[in-house]
């Protein structure tokens, strides 16, 4: 039997299944081991000596990812949609998650990042030695104003970021948008370093680039945590092409691990304060 799909492979179950098999790049030994059957039944089925059976059929939907119903009854398409055989209310969730709507799950993240950072150890020791008298008034006006005000910088920084790269990278800084940022300054440089003879138009101001499809890799930064990201990001094939083909992405994420250090150490108390905190709080939260 030739490895090659003519026309009427098409119009049967024997001929569709032989269509998974020269698609999967398998040898039919490596294709019938990866089902369960011996390679002569997987031989005797490619013949069209017998039929292929619905437990074939969904073993080679489930390994190979070619729909069930597709090699039965030449019904729907070839690549298999595991969402219909899902609970249709499980379905549905999974179909309105995956629209496109990157900028609400970043502002859901941003948001409850920002909610978690200010609701910090520091602040707390703050509030509490305030009200114990081991901090003036104007002692704790001053501490808890310059704390926050450093946050509030910081979280700005890390917005007006993402929001560069959905509306595209400028040439130029816009200074009416809160000016520059380490980490658009640094992808701007590299912009130049690799176009170095690029013609900037005063009244255009030189264009942008579009960096749009960094943002998802760091939006699942974010949501997942660093150490669980980095355990399951080699499995993610987008990001293999990203990290790949993209200096632009290590910059942004070189820059964005930056800021979390630096709101990390903003809001993290020292050994004293986490002490002050633990002899204090039974006294207050009954």
């Amino acid at each position: 039997m030739q490895d090659r799909i003519c026309r009427e492979d098409f119009l049967t179950e024997n001929g569709r299944l032989k269509i998974a098999w020269i698609r999967s790049d398998l040898s039919q030994k490596d294709f019938a081991e990866k089902i369960d059957i011996s390679l002569s039944s997987l031989s005797t089925l490619l013949k069209g000596k017998s039929p292929v059976s619905w437990p074939v059929a969904y073993a080679v939907e489930n390994i190979h990812r070619f729909d069930a119903d597709w090699i039965k009854r030449g019904e729907g398409i070839s690549r298999a949609d595991p969402r219909k055989r899902l609970d249709p209310w499980k379905r549905m969730i999974l179909e309105l998650f995956d629209r496109q709507l990157d900028s609400e799950f970043l502002e859901r993240i941003l948001t409850g990042m920002e909610w978690n950072e200010r609701a910090n150890d520091v602040l707390e020791y703050a509030e509490f030695a305030y009200l114990e008298g081991a901090m003036s008034p104007e002692k704790h006006a001053e501490f808890t104003a310059n704390i926050r005000k450093k946050l509030n910088e910081l979280q700005q920084e890390r917005r007006n970021f993402f929001e560069q790269l959905n509306r595209g990278l400028p040439w130029e800084a816009e200074k009416d948008y809160g000016g520059e940022s380490r980490m658009t300054r640094r992808m701007r440089e590299f912009w130049r370093e690799i176009q170095p003879d690029k013609h900037v138009d005063p009244e255009e101001g030189g264009g942008s680039i579009l960096l749009q499809h960094i943002i998802r890799p760091l939006i699942m930064y974010f949501h997942f945590g660093e150490n669980e990201w980095n355990r399951i990001k080699d499995q993610w094939i987008a990001h293999q092409r990203v990290i790949v083909e993209d200096r632009f992405y290590h910059l942004a994420l070189e820059a964005i691990r930056e800021v979390q250090a630096e709101i990390k150490e903003l809001i993290t108390a020292s050994d004293d304060q986490l002490k002050f905190l633990e002899e204090i709080r039974p006294k207050h939260i009954r």
